[in-house]
């Protein structure tokens, strides 16, 4: 026999939350199946939706989950020093070439305050007329989210000169 129909929406979201739970699932789950529920009745007046997410018992076991999400803790900065060093890397002939452009994608990177996935897929490099900046198109992006965003390319710009000149 097929619980599911016999159950109401709010018991098997419950359910479904229950498992998540006992699973040790990214506690993140639970709040953005709340947030698709939400979501469904606004823009879909989906049947039963507004039933979940007025259930307190569903609310509160999603808080639940969600307080013991770890605080995020980002790595420390990179001081002078260690761009100076990069910077260093970067001019050194004694390096090998593939080191060499390695560390200078990161300066790139540091410099554009770009993540290693923006520069995934990259056109058009150049550099302005004054030397003062460097330019990329990236055509795959944290933005890009539809075929009609993919297809435009996003700048990237960094200085072309960093702290070492």
């Amino acid at each position: 026999m097929d619980l599911h129909g016999c159950l109401s929406k709010e018991s098997q979201v419950w359910t479904y939350l229950r498992h998540l739970k006992e699973s040790g699932a990214a506690v993140s789950r639970a709040t953005s199946l709340l947030e698709a529920v939400r979501f469904s009745h606004f823009t879909m007046r989906v049947d039963d939706a507004l039933e979940v997410m007025e259930s307190l018992r569903i609310r509160g076991l999603a808080s639940q989950l969600y307080i013991s999400k770890r605080p995020w803790q980002p790595s420390d900065v990179l001081t002078v020093a260690e761009v100076e060093f990069l910077h260093e890397c970067f001019v050194d002939p004694k390096r090998s070439d593939i080191d060499r452009v390695i560390v200078g994608h990161m300066l790139h990177l540091l410099y554009a305050r770009a993540r290693h996935s923006d520069l995934l897929s990259v056109t058009n490099a150049f550099l302005d007329e004054d030397g003062a900046f460097f330019e990329v198109g990236a055509t795959i992006h944290k933005g890009a989210r539809n075929m009609d965003t993919k297809a435009k390319l996003l700048p990237v710009v960094a200085a072309a000169t960093g702290i070492r000149g």
